[in-house]
């Protein structure tokens, strides 16, 4: 909302979705990609990864309005399961804390990197790339960007494989 509203100039990790670019630039290459799933706690017994049919009938919470909602609702579709999309609106760590609490059966979302919830991954349900979003009054600085990302990908075509390694596993060894 900040960068529709034009109090920053640019953001990170910003998945596209094609009303977005009324309100905000998209950089030409991709940051990274991020793979999306559905996480439940590591006592349930009922949803397992080897039979998505347990899916069935469950509430699995997802952020309202967010490309992982899209996701879900599209593989669940996709796959004939039958579950209930619960449009949460809260930060993720809560979002994850009703998982363990029992008052949603799951959450999709991406990996969990700073998570103090004991979930588990039982289903990729889709992924994308994520991107500098920039504010359409700064299309300066989307031209500058956009050399920039040029010039890094040219130099080492690794490079955001590298930075979102370093950013996964820097982030697990501080919670351990």
């Amino acid at each position: 909302q900040m960068l529709k509203d034009g109090e920053i100039d640019m953001l990170s990790d910003v998945s596209y979705k094609k009303e977005r670019e009324e309100y905000m630039y998209f950089s030409d290459l991709p940051m990274g990609t991020e793979s999306y799933y559905i996480y439940v706690d590591s006592k349930n017994r009922e949803i397992t990864a080897d039979n998505l049919e347990s899916l069935n009938g469950k509430r699995i919470g997802v952020n309202k309005d967010s490309i992982q909602e899209s996701f879900l609702i599209e593989w669940s579709e996709k796959n004939g399961i039958d579950l209930e999309v619960v449009p949460l609106t809260v930060e993720e760590n809560e979002s994850m804390a009703m998982v363990a609490r029992g008052e949603v059966d799951g959450y999709a979302a991406i990996f969990p990197y700073d998570s103090e919830q004991k979930v588990i991954p039982v289903c990729r349900i889709g992924g994308s790339d994520y991107y500098y979003a920039i504010n359409k009054n700064r299309k300066d600085l989307l031209t500058e960007l956009n050399i920039a990302l040029a010039k890094i990908q040219d130099e080492d075509p690794y490079f955001n494989q590298k930075i979102s390694a370093d950013r996964l596993y820097s982030t697990k060894r501080t919670n351990a």
